[in-house]
């Protein structure tokens, strides 16, 4: 009796960590599909109030365009740090747990260098402030203009390429951007056993 309780538990703890790794995965897929859509109404909403602004000379309606790219944004960049918080915890809790031959992909993604990755990098999170100092260079073109307006808007573009910079830095520090393949190690310096 007591060597099946063992058994039991271990099958027990298998099936938990099977079931919050799937969860954190879902949650990360999640996390990507609200990601794309926040980048396609980014790009309508650009169009858009580009497109009728121009159409009707209207400043005040091109400007508006920063000021929402900046929450966009800020809520696109939310959902990034939770992908990598997600990332991070399964790395360091999961597959140092069951070993990284059974459970791997956030150590080999992290330990693995992505070619051009400040391209790959700032080609999404450039869509917002790019997008956003187009729509100030159009707003001051046309004639007439709101000037607190644009300054509200010059300002939620400066706040975004905050984001950015921020978010670059941040990225850096983990060392995801650039980095050389095989040089990863357990961030809580457990050597991996491959064991399930």
């Amino acid at each position: 009796m007591s060597s099946q309780q063992p058994q039991e538990q271990s099958d027990t703890s298998h099936d938990l960590i099977i079931a919050e790794y799937t969860a954190l995965r879902d949650e990360i897929v999640h996390l990507t599909d609200m990601q794309h859509q926040l980048l396609a109404l980014a790009i309508l909403t650009f169009g858009t109030l580009m497109g009728a602004g121009v159409q009707f000379k209207n400043t005040s309606i091109i400007l508006i365009y920063p000021i929402l790219a900046l929450f966009i944004s800020a809520i696109w960049f939310c959902h990034a740090y939770g992908i990598d918080m997600l990332g991070h915890y399964i790395e360091s809790h999961i597959e140092v747990t069951v070993g990284t031959k059974n459970i791997g992909w956030e150590s080999y993604s992290w330990g693995t260098s992505i070619p051009h990755s400040l391209l790959v990098f700032l080609g999404t999170r450039g869509i917002f402030p790019v997008t956003q100092v187009i729509a100030l260079i159009v707003g001051i073109s046309l004639v007439v203009f709101n000037p607190w307006l644009f300054l509200v808007a010059l300002l939620s573009t400066i706040m975004c390429i905050i984001f950015v910079l921020t978010t670059v830095w941040a990225q850096r520090g983990r060392k995801r951007l650039g980095r050389q393949i095989n040089t990863h190690k357990s961030s809580n310096g457990v050597k991996d056993t491959g064991n399930f």
